[in-house]
């Protein structure tokens, strides 16, 4: 919820009667109504015998205003009448009725500041009731270019409540952003905002950001910076749900945050105050993958995102302990949830790589399944579900497994522009959970040649040329993909593996072990295969059957080593891999290819053992 707008004016009296407030909240002039004024009247002079004064010694003109009968009206100030009409605005029931106030203010040049930001707030807070869009789109259309006139007349609360209007009804200009960051750099007291309105404009800029790329591309950086190192202080004492809410929204616009302060943060958000909702976890476990995902781009290619840039600080290897995942886990399986914080939330459990009770991720994915049956998932909650489950190696059941494909069917319709995104997802998911038999496989195969292999971007024909490999290698050469296609989305595939980085010490280390345990092999560094043990270029020229780089191989023992990273774990686990790294190895060992995993963390006087042992178990 929005923050309320400050004003300066003293509050009216909690005991006023409830007749007399609607009466003031009629005023429009700056007087009392003759109906009031009896209320506020003294009886005159002579009325109260036993209080008069002894007038003999005052001065003549003293005496003659004592005297004189009071005005049956009371005068407001302009500021009393500008908070009466606020109160009326909080007061407004429905959209319509507020939307005229405002215009019946306007017309009569008597709308300010405080009126406006109050409608603005009010206006969200009823546009999130149930058929209420399209009167939400309707008094966005008149407040946008209201607020926008008096855009440097606001204070930075209202500025908020600007932004988060605007974030709510969907449509705000790049110069409409800019402006307005303009002007909230201007105030102040920016670092002072109240909690609810920092962790709110962090939110909605986030969510602003996520919707364009243009928008993004626009943030201010240092305005970011200063948002959130304001928003730092005010950690103590702050309710949950700003908290979570605030968090999101700065990782999400890339802001480094330290380890010392995650575990602040993680604390004040699990400290028990009733406001901890299900969408409140969802966005914390959002908010522990993408700060991993962000030390994962900088820990590979040294990339920082320009709010990173803008605080002189750089990405740290962050994660919350296993117990607060756990207790965050806990609160959302005990509250109502939606189907869109169901998927997310399992998502972000397979992102995070956490190793959690299969009670517990059954119980997401039933809540899932449920919306499924009753076709009330989101279109993106699906791909969520889906990739989820990919990721955590949750099968699905299979009546659910057919809805899904169903719902794949419907979005293509729904969505062509999205079709490759929503066939890829599904695919590569299916095909990872060894749930994509040759019937799916012909439907999805079919909904992506009805869709332009130009309209394909290149992560949608990565995950399609993978999803292609496991499903041909698990029901034979009758998988098939249009050639077109499957020719793009191999060479998608092998552009992605040029863009990776160099070779790790732990490659070099493992292949001056291989050598050593395999005298007289030749031993191959970040080689590509393929099935029927070709490798090098032999294994490129037959791209219509597949093919992979792995770490290491020594084709003349159809031997491939990997050396996993720690990203090919469980990462509260470290010896589990990952259903993924899993399904790597099948595919591989399908080709007829032995595999031989490393895992990061061996040391150095095992290494050798390690190698020596597998090699023996081959043999």
């Amino acid at each position: 919820m929005a923050a309320s707008i400050a004003h300066p004016v003293k509050q009216l009296r909690p005991h006023a009667s409830a007749e007399t407030l609607a009466q003031l909240v009629g005023v429009t002039s700056g007087s009392i109504p003759q109906s009031i004024a009896p209320a506020r009247q003294r009886p005159p002079p002579q009325a109260q015998p036993n209080k008069q004064p002894n007038q003999q010694g005052r001065p003549k003109q003293q005496q003659q205003r004592h005297s004189q009968p009071r005005h049956n009206t009371l005068q407001l100030s302009g500021a009393d009448v500008s908070r009466v009409r606020t109160l009326s605005i909080k007061g407004q029931r429905s959209i319509v009725g507020l939307v005229q106030l405002m215009q019946q203010y306007a017309s009569a040049g008597t709308l300010d500041k405080y009126n406006l930001a109050a409608a603005l707030d009010r206006t969200v807070q009823l546009g999130k009731q149930a058929d209420s869009s399209r009167d939400g789109a309707a008094a966005w259309a008149v407040l946008r270019p209201l607020s926008m006139k008096l855009l440097q007349t606001f204070n930075a609360q209202a500025l908020v409540a600007l932004l988060r209007a605007a974030t709510h009804f969907g449509s705000f200009s790049t110069d409409e952003l800019k402006a307005w960051q303009a002007a909230l750099k201007q105030q102040q007291q920016l670092e002072m905002l109240p909690a609810i309105a920092a962790s709110n404009a962090l939110m909605s800029l986030s969510t602003l950001a996520a919707g364009r790329k243009a928008l993004k591309a626009a943030v201010d950086p240092i305005l970011v910076v200063r948002l959130v190192q304001g928003w730092l202080q005010l950690i103590p004492g702050m309710l949950s749900l700003n908290v979570c809410q605030g968090l999101y929204g700065a990782v999400f616009l890339g802001y480094p945050f330290s380890q010392q302060e995650l575990d602040r943060i993680t604390q004040q958000a699990l400290k028990v105050d009733g406001r901890f909702t299900a969408e409140n976890g969802a966005q914390l476990f959002r908010a522990w993958s993408l700060l991993d995902a962000a030390w994962r781009e900088w820990d590979s290619s040294r990339q920082l995102s320009i709010v990173a840039a803008a605080s002189e600080l750089q990405p740290q290897a962050l994660y919350p302990c296993n117990a607060a995942v756990e207790e965050v886990l806990c609160r959302v399986l005990s509250v109502d949830m939606d189907a869109q914080q169901a998927c997310q939330t399992l998502l972000a459990v397979g992102q995070l790589r956490f190793h959690t009770s299969a009670a517990s991720i059954a119980a997401l994915v039933d809540v899932c399944i449920c919306y499924i049956k009753r076709q009330e998932q989101p279109v993106m909650s699906l791909f969520a579900f889906l990739d989820g489950c990919a990721l955590l190696g949750c099968r699905l059941p299979p009546a659910a497994f057919k809805n899904c494909l169903d719902a794949v069917s419907a979005a293509c319709a729904s969505n062509p522009p999205d079709a490759p995104r929503y066939i890829s997802t599904a695919a590569w998911a299916l095909a990872h959970l060894q749930q994509c038999d040759f019937e799916a496989w012909q439907q999805l195969a079919g909904l992506a040649a009805a869709s332009s292999t130009a309209d394909w971007p290149a992560v949608s024909l990565c995950r399609l040329f993978q999803a292609y490999m496991h499903v041909r290698a698990e029901h034979g050469q009758a998988v098939q993909l249009p050639a077109q296609l499957l020719r793009a989305a191999s060479a998608a595939l092998a552009q992605e593996i040029n863009i990776q980085g160099t070779t790790s010490a732990l490659h070099s280390r493992v292949a001056c072990e291989l050598e050593a345990a395999c005298p007289g092999e030749a031993v191959e560094v970040e080689q590509l295969v393929g099935p029927g043990y070709r490798s090098g270029e032999a294994a490129l020229e037959g791209w219509e059957e597949g093919w992979l780089q792995v770490d290491l191989a020594v084709p003349s023992l159809r031997l491939v080593v990997q050396a996993d990273g720690p990203y090919q774990y469980f990462r509260n686990k470290p010896g589990v891999p990952l259903p993924t790294t899993l399904a790597r190895d099948r595919l591989l060992r399908s080709w007829g290819w032995h595999v031989i995993s490393v895992p990061f963390n061996i040391s150095k006087q095992q290494l050798a053992d390690h190698l020596t042992q597998q090699l023996r178990e081959l043999r």
